[in-house]
Protein backbone atom coordinates (compact mmCIF):
# COMPACT_ATOMS: atom_id res chain seq x y z
CA UNK A 1 0.00 0.00 0.00
CA UNK A 2 3.12 2.17 0.78
CA UNK A 3 3.93 2.59 -3.02
CA UNK A 4 0.63 4.09 -3.62
CA UNK A 5 0.25 6.30 -0.70
CA UNK A 6 3.38 7.91 -0.15
CA UNK A 7 2.21 11.25 -0.15
CA UNK A 8 -0.82 11.41 1.02
CA UNK A 9 -2.65 9.21 2.92
CA UNK A 10 -6.47 9.05 2.20
CA UNK A 11 -9.25 8.55 4.80
CA UNK A 12 -12.57 7.78 2.58
CA UNK A 13 -12.69 5.42 -0.48
CA UNK A 14 -13.39 5.79 -3.96
CA UNK A 15 -15.98 8.70 -4.51
CA UNK A 16 -19.24 7.98 -6.12
CA UNK A 17 -19.43 4.62 -6.78
CA UNK A 18 -20.90 1.47 -5.88
CA UNK A 19 -19.15 -0.34 -2.95
CA UNK A 20 -19.53 -3.70 -1.92
CA UNK A 21 -18.41 -4.32 1.46
CA UNK A 22 -19.02 -7.54 2.79
CA UNK A 23 -20.97 -10.75 3.51
CA UNK A 24 -21.16 -12.08 7.20
CA UNK A 25 -24.94 -12.23 7.07
CA UNK A 26 -25.40 -14.17 4.05
CA UNK A 27 -25.89 -11.46 1.57
CA UNK A 28 -23.45 -9.07 0.17
CA UNK A 29 -23.43 -5.45 2.14
CA UNK A 30 -23.41 -1.89 -0.43
CA UNK A 31 -23.93 1.37 -0.97
CA UNK A 32 -22.84 4.17 -3.15
CA UNK A 33 -20.67 6.47 -1.95
CA UNK A 34 -20.35 10.09 -1.28
CA UNK A 35 -17.90 12.52 -2.66
CA UNK A 36 -15.26 11.55 -0.49
CA UNK A 37 -16.16 7.71 -0.65
CA UNK A 38 -17.96 7.63 2.38
CA UNK A 39 -21.23 5.62 3.10
CA UNK A 40 -23.32 8.67 2.70
CA UNK A 41 -26.19 10.32 0.58
CA UNK A 42 -24.27 13.14 -1.43
CA UNK A 43 -26.84 15.41 -0.59
CA UNK A 44 -25.84 15.22 3.18
CA UNK A 45 -22.91 17.45 2.19
CA UNK A 46 -25.18 20.01 1.01
CA UNK A 47 -27.08 20.62 4.89
CA UNK A 48 -26.38 21.53 8.10
CA UNK A 49 -25.46 18.40 10.02
CA UNK A 50 -27.43 17.65 12.95
CA UNK A 51 -25.16 13.86 13.95
CA UNK A 52 -21.40 13.77 12.48
CA UNK A 53 -20.75 10.15 13.11
CA UNK A 54 -16.88 9.08 13.56
CA UNK A 55 -15.73 5.19 14.23
CA UNK A 56 -14.53 2.30 12.55
CA UNK A 57 -16.07 -0.70 10.74
CA UNK A 58 -18.81 -0.41 12.74
CA UNK A 59 -19.77 3.02 12.08
CA UNK A 60 -19.37 2.50 8.58
CA UNK A 61 -21.93 -0.16 8.50
CA UNK A 62 -19.78 -3.58 7.77
CA UNK A 63 -21.73 -6.00 6.69
CA UNK A 64 -25.33 -4.74 6.87
CA UNK A 65 -27.46 -2.75 4.29
CA UNK A 66 -27.94 0.98 4.74
CA UNK A 67 -30.98 1.03 6.63
CA UNK A 68 -29.30 -1.37 9.43
CA UNK A 69 -26.40 0.91 9.86
CA UNK A 70 -25.69 3.01 12.87
CA UNK A 71 -26.61 5.92 10.89
CA UNK A 72 -29.87 3.95 9.29
CA UNK A 73 -31.24 3.18 12.59
CA UNK A 74 -30.98 6.74 14.08
CA UNK A 75 -33.05 8.06 10.47
CA UNK A 76 -35.36 5.34 11.49
CA UNK A 77 -35.76 7.18 14.73
CA UNK A 78 -35.97 10.61 13.14
CA UNK A 79 -36.24 10.69 9.54
CA UNK A 80 -35.58 14.54 9.49
CA UNK A 81 -32.29 14.31 10.58
CA UNK A 82 -29.17 15.02 8.79
CA UNK A 83 -26.19 12.49 9.82
CA UNK A 84 -23.07 12.68 8.35
CA UNK A 85 -21.29 8.92 8.47
CA UNK A 86 -17.69 9.33 8.45
CA UNK A 87 -17.01 5.90 9.88
CA UNK A 88 -14.36 3.62 8.04
CA UNK A 89 -13.33 0.03 8.81
CA UNK A 90 -9.86 -0.15 10.04
CA UNK A 91 -10.04 2.75 10.90
CA UNK A 92 -8.21 4.09 14.95
CA UNK A 93 -8.51 6.74 16.66
CA UNK A 94 -5.84 8.80 14.97
CA UNK A 95 -7.08 8.16 11.43
CA UNK A 96 -10.49 9.09 13.24
CA UNK A 97 -9.29 12.77 14.56
CA UNK A 98 -7.50 13.51 11.38
CA UNK A 99 -10.99 12.60 9.41
CA UNK A 100 -12.98 15.09 11.81
CA UNK A 101 -10.00 17.70 10.72
CA UNK A 102 -9.88 17.16 7.04
CA UNK A 103 -14.29 17.05 6.94
CA UNK A 104 -15.75 18.35 9.41
CA UNK A 105 -18.37 21.34 8.30
CA UNK A 106 -19.39 24.22 10.36
CA UNK A 107 -22.60 23.96 12.19
CA UNK A 108 -22.33 20.43 13.23
CA UNK A 109 -25.08 19.86 16.50
CA UNK A 110 -23.54 16.90 17.69
CA UNK A 111 -20.24 14.49 17.13
CA UNK A 112 -20.75 10.41 18.22
CA UNK A 113 -17.21 8.92 18.64
CA UNK A 114 -17.35 4.77 18.76
CA UNK A 115 -14.87 3.77 20.71
CA UNK A 116 -14.15 -0.02 20.34
CA UNK A 117 -11.87 -1.25 22.92
CA UNK A 118 -11.06 -4.40 20.72
CA UNK A 119 -8.66 -2.78 18.37
CA UNK A 120 -8.67 1.01 18.42
CA UNK A 121 -5.52 1.41 20.88
CA UNK A 122 -3.93 -1.32 18.62
CA UNK A 123 -4.63 0.43 15.85
CA UNK A 124 -3.62 3.91 17.27
CA UNK A 125 -0.38 2.21 17.79
CA UNK A 126 0.13 1.07 14.05
CA UNK A 127 -1.47 4.73 12.92
CA UNK A 128 1.51 6.58 15.28
CA UNK A 129 4.44 5.22 13.05
CA UNK A 130 2.78 6.66 10.08
CA UNK A 131 5.15 9.92 9.39
CA UNK A 132 1.65 11.56 7.47
CA UNK A 133 -0.81 10.57 10.40
CA UNK A 134 1.92 11.26 13.45
CA UNK A 135 1.43 15.00 11.84
CA UNK A 136 -2.22 15.14 12.27
CA UNK A 137 -1.14 15.76 16.38
CA UNK A 138 0.49 18.76 15.41
CA UNK A 139 -2.45 21.78 15.65
CA UNK A 140 -2.28 23.34 12.10
CA UNK A 141 -1.77 20.26 9.97
CA UNK A 142 -4.09 19.33 7.32
CA UNK A 143 -3.93 17.52 3.80
CA UNK A 144 -6.76 19.10 2.18
CA UNK A 145 -8.64 15.51 1.20
CA UNK A 146 -11.14 17.29 0.00
CA UNK A 147 -9.35 19.45 -3.12
CA UNK A 148 -7.53 16.03 -3.83
CA UNK A 149 -10.39 13.56 -4.13
CA UNK A 150 -9.59 12.81 -8.26
CA UNK A 151 -5.87 11.85 -7.31
CA UNK A 152 -7.30 9.80 -4.18
CA UNK A 153 -9.73 8.08 -6.51
CA UNK A 154 -7.03 7.26 -8.75
CA UNK A 155 -4.75 6.04 -6.30
CA UNK A 156 -7.10 3.90 -4.59
CA UNK A 157 -8.54 2.24 -8.08
CA UNK A 158 -5.18 1.09 -8.94
CA UNK A 159 -4.44 -0.18 -5.54
CA UNK A 160 -7.32 -2.05 -5.74
CA UNK A 161 -6.37 -3.31 -8.95
CA UNK A 162 -3.13 -4.89 -7.84
CA UNK A 163 -4.85 -6.57 -4.80
CA UNK A 164 -7.04 -8.61 -7.38
CA UNK A 165 -4.21 -8.73 -9.61
CA UNK A 166 -2.45 -10.19 -6.50
CA UNK A 167 -5.22 -12.06 -5.45
CA UNK A 168 -5.96 -13.85 -9.00
CA UNK A 169 -1.79 -14.93 -8.94
CA UNK A 170 -2.50 -16.86 -5.37
CA UNK A 171 -5.62 -18.89 -6.51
Amino acid sequence: RNEYFSNIFPLGGISNSHTIYCNENGYWSNYESDRYGFNNTDQNWEKDVDILLLGDSTMHGACVNKDDTISGNLKKIDPSLNILNLGYGGNGTLIEYATLKEFFLPNTKKIVFLYSEENDLKNLRRELRNKILKKYTSEDFKQNLKSHQKKIDSKLINFQDNQIEVHKKNQ
